[in-house]
């Protein structure tokens, strides 16, 4: 038999020894088809929002090491802001008045108070040990 038909026959013989799965009461069913697996798609939906949030959070830790570049601070702040904020977007919140600024929208501006206390608990922590809150 030539090399080629090997791998078609095991992968045909694979497809055809996949079991059947044990139902909720016991019973042996033949694995669902395709469209069956309909009911996953939410999760995997779920998987790629966790996995956008994911690297919205690992840019700001990195723009935060860049700017201030202390671990302790940044993975505090990182850890507790919320992820509509980029870094970027935290600083203008604690360095203009009252938040107050034309490059922020009014629904970024509400962070304000969140991002001032976190400033100070973050601080307090990366220089006065994990456990120190306000």
């Amino acid at each position: 038999m030539p090399r080629r038909g090997r791998g078609r026959m095991l992968a045909a013989g694979l497809i055809a020894c996949i079991p059947h799965v044990a139902s909720p009461d016991g019973e042996l069913t033949a694995p669902p088809s395709a469209p069956d697996y309909e009911y996953l798609r939410p999760g995997f939906k779920a998987l790629e929002v966790l996995e956008e949030l994911k690297v919205v959070h690992d840019r700001r830790g990195a723009d935060c090491m860049s700017a201030i570049g202390h671990e302790r601070f940044c993975s505090c702040l990182n850890d507790s802001l919320s992820l509509e904020l980029s870094f970027s977007e935290y600083v203008v919140l604690i360095t203009t008045v009252e938040g107050d600024s034309p490059a922020l929208a009014p629904s970024k501006r509400r962070h304000r108070g969140e991002a001032m206390h976190l400033r100070d608990v973050c601080v307090e922590r990366a220089y006065h040990g994990e456990n120190a809150v306000h």
